[in-house]
């Protein structure tokens, strides 16, 4: 694990994680990419531990629901298909599908993005799935080296249900997150779509 805070790392240690230095402070803003973090600590890791790991999982602190069998589904099925990155993914919803999405100009008049996409698919049923990033990332560590890129050469996904890709990225998904936790329905969802992997 990564972090600047001492306190962040000492509940995580207390937790069992293994939080071998603290990040320094210029990885630390908000506009800071993740890429240079993971260098970071690929680079410490090599240079006071001699540890070079095959792989890298990356979960933001935004994704608060992740699942263990998650992370272990997706290592698996990136390790059975010799690809060198995977992410956990949920089907985007018809009103965000992009066949669907509207973009607005200078003057506030709005139209389609792909206007003769969206008529050519009138019906749910025609929309081809689409599908959004979920809640986890795995890939190789050469791979990452090579391209400075998470997901990166060849690709495969494990799609999980929406519950657990919920991301926190504003007060609103606060609510939602705290909504979901009082209904239960964190021990309701599925953990993913019965497994399905796609590549």
């Amino acid at each position: 694990m990564t972090t600047d805070d001492e306190e962040i790392a000492a509940v995580a240690r207390a937790a069992g994680a293994d939080v071998p230095f603290l990040r320094p402070a210029q990885l630390a803003r908000d506009e800071t990419p993740s890429i240079d973090v993971i260098e970071h600590a690929l680079e410490w890791l090599d240079e006071h531990e001699g540890y070079h790991p095959e792989y890298v999982l990356l979960i933001q602190p935004t994704e608060p629901f992740v699942r263990p069998e998650q992370i272990r589904e997706t290592l698996e099925l990136m390790s059975d298909r010799g690809a060198d990155s995977a992410i956990t993914v949920v089907e985007v919803p018809r009103k965000f599908h992009p066949y669907h999405v509207r973009i607005r100009d200078d003057e506030g008049w709005i139209e389609y993005a792909d206007e003769s996409a969206h008529y050519a698919h009138t019906r749910r049923q025609d929309d081809p799935p689409r599908w959004a990033m979920g809640n986890l990332y795995w890939f190789r560590s050469d791979a990452f080296r090579a391209k400075r890129q998470i997901e990166v050469g060849r690709r495969v996904c494990l799609e999980i249900d929406a519950v657990s890709a919920h991301s926190l990225d504003t007060p609103d998904d606060w609510l939602v997150a705290e909504a979901l936790v009082a209904a239960g329905a964190l021990s309701n969802s599925q953990t993913s779509k019965g497994g399905k992997g796609r590549s």
